[in-house]
């Protein structure tokens, strides 16, 4: 029988998409950063691209499984607060780095306390609502992902902008450049978001429906219960991660140096169409799924996202083809909408297709398997 939903299903909803936003904001802040860095540090594209990628995607990647696995042994409550304040303090971490070395360092850490966020936010969200509303909720707590892409775009170029206007005529602050406050600064909110899940009551009704004896069965035996169908999924979804990724990574230096946009026009202008057009996306996708669901269809998570993908190639090519920033601008905001349409289908989907006592796990394997591909 199917619980009612009350307002504080919806607020953990909320609390989530919150802390999905503040995620994305210390992840994407590099990629507003990296011309700052690159002037500074005196780096190559290469190591630009090791920073902003493969350092950060190893570890967000793999370090999901095993706290996956805590989340559902233990506490996805715990687990969340954990890697909200080892991804703020390695974000800071990264302001005081006065080396490549170490600001590779820093970003390791950041990806591997992000790690915690998404395999226990699917699984708390799961306990609390029917499948009938399952593909709304989480592809909500997406939109935190998709929208603090934006946020991070928007709101760092204005930080960015400002301080460097506090810099002196050699552009520091103290002893610290203006990218370096700008990380400090953006990592501060992580004290608001451990507070507030501090009050967070977690809902242990997967257990309590568990039968007397019953444990938490293997990622292996949980994936191998439908193999193919998570086979297809994890395939698929990985190509969408990977256009997803490379649209957020390199946008902003592609404006920069190709139409010679500053880091405010870049917030101001493609930060404000990020959070428009990519939430709108995964909001439509989730509405679209819960209403076909409704009406009969069986699983329409995969249809959706293939559809999606379909639409969105063309959009892409046009982006490749563009030769002004309108054209370029209308081409990224096709596609930015088609690609996230399918943001919160696999992350639901999986959660339905896995046993309990494993979701945290097959969701870290899901997370993994994508931020490998994308990243």
């Amino acid at each position: 029988m199917e619980k009612d939903i009350g307002w504080r299903d919806w607020g953990l909803v909320a609390l989530l998409m919150g802390a999905g936003v503040f995620s994305m904001v210390d992840r994407v802040a590099l990629s507003m950063l990296l011309e700052a860095i690159k002037a500074d540090l005196k780096l190559s594209d290469v190591a630009l691209g090791l920073l902003n990628g493969v350092a950060f995607g190893i570890f967000y990647s793999t370090m999901g499984v095993p706290l996956g696995w805590l989340a559902d042994r233990w506490s996805r409550k715990g687990t969340i607060i954990g890697g909200i304040a080892v991804w703020s303090a390695a974000t800071a971490a990264c302001g005081l780095a006065g080396s490549y070395i170490q600001l590779l360092v820093a970003r390791i850490c950041v990806g591997a306390g992000e790690a915690s966020l998404s395999p226990a936010a699917y699984s708390m969200v799961h306990d609390r609502f029917p499948r009938r509303r399952l593909g709304t909720a989480i592809s909500l707590i997406q939109v935190g992902s998709l929208l603090g892409g934006g946020v991070a775009i928007f709101a760092v170029g204005f930080v960015y902008a400002f301080v460097e206007g506090l810099a002196g005529p050699n552009g520091l602050i103290g002893t610290m450049r203006p990218w370096q406050l700008t990380f400090v600064l953006v990592a501060l909110p992580g004290i608001f978001f451990i507070i507030l899940f501090l009050f967070v009551r977690e809902d242990r009704q997967r257990f309590a429906q568990a039968k007397p004896g019953t444990k938490p069965i293997s990622i292996f035996k949980a994936f191998a219960r439908a193999r193919a169908a998570n086979s297809y999924l994890l395939i698929g979804m990985s190509g969408i991660a990977l256009a997803l990724y490379s649209l957020s990574g390199w946008t902003p230096a592609i404006l920069m140096r190709e139409f010679g946009w500053s880091a405010v026009k870049v917030g101001s202008i493609y930060g404000i169409l990020t959070m428009t057009m990519g939430p709108a996306g995964a909001i439509f996708g989730g509405w679209l799924c819960d209403k076909l669901e409704a009406r009969g269809v069986t699983t329409p998570h995969g249809g959706i996202a293939f559809a999606a993908a379909a639409f969105a190639l063309p959009c892409f090519i046009a982006m490749g083809l563009s030769d002004s920033p309108t054209s370029m601008l209308i081409a990224i905001a096709c596609a930015q909408f088609a690609i996230s349409v399918p943001n919160g289908l696999g992350p639901a989907l999986i959660q339905l297709m896995t046993p309990n006592g494993a979701r945290g796990q097959m969701s870290a394997v899901y997370v993994m398997t994508m931020n490998l591909m994308g990243l």
